[in-house]
């Protein structure tokens, strides 16, 4: 079940995490920075309560989240076809042509930005 961080202090937050992928706990970031930095404070305050090694938290990039939730559907024993997911450069093309004679000052920069 979704919760929404605002509801939880990160110290419950983390401790729902240290139960570990059994727990069904993952958290979904909008970028990869913020990903980053939540590992990193999540094996700090691991590190904190004395523990020499512990599970890696799962903190996923909302693409990767994506990617991970495509790839455990086009696995699973289901008879239902997926289409193919689309390449980044394929998704560039894709925001170019939907910005094609936008007054920008990059339609290219623009599209990658997008994608």
């Amino acid at each position: 079940m979704p919760v929404d961080l605002p509801s939880i202090s990160k110290q419950e937050l983390f401790a729902r995490l240290a139960e570990g992928l059994a727990a069904g706990v993952t958290v979904v970031t909008p970028n990869v920075r913020l990903a980053r930095e939540l590992a990193g404070e999540f094996d700090a305050f691991q590190a904190g309560k004395g523990l020499p090694v512990w599970e890696t938290a799962d903190i996923l990039y909302f693409n990767s989240y994506v990617e991970r939730l495509y790839e455990d559907y086009l696995y699973s024993n289901t008879t239902a076809t997926l289409p193919q997911l689309l390449t980044p450069a394929q998704q560039r093309q894709i925001w170019e042509s939907v910005l094609k004679g936008a007054t920008l000052l990059s339609v290219a920069d623009t599209a990658a930005d997008c994608a």
